[in-house]
């Protein structure tokens, strides 16, 4: 999933960068990849809080494993969305 987060993101702030000669490649990848890292750090947490307090009640379904499997199924979906929306543009 971060990944295709990032094939989708990163190429929007730091196109106009490479492009104009200010970074290199590299050294966007480089910063690409810290400030990626870093917004997952950061917030991550929030994240986390959200879905699991703010969208989905986990003591709604039955049981740990349903509610894993949830979770999965929604990371999958949104992993192949995110990607196919990528790759057609």
């Amino acid at each position: 999933m971060a990944l295709n987060i990032g094939a989708n993101d990163v190429a929007n702030n730091m196109g106009p960068a490479v492009g104009a000669n200010a970074l290199s490649m590299g050294g966007a990848i480089v910063i690409a990849a810290v400030f990626e890292s870093a917004g997952a750090l950061i917030a991550g947490a929030d994240v986390v809080s959200t879905i699991a307090k703010g969208i989905v009640a986990p003591e709604a379904l039955d049981t740990p494993a349903t509610f894993i499997w949830a979770m999965m199924a929604a990371l999958l979906a949104s992993a192949l969305w995110v990607n196919l929306a990528t790759w057609i543009g």
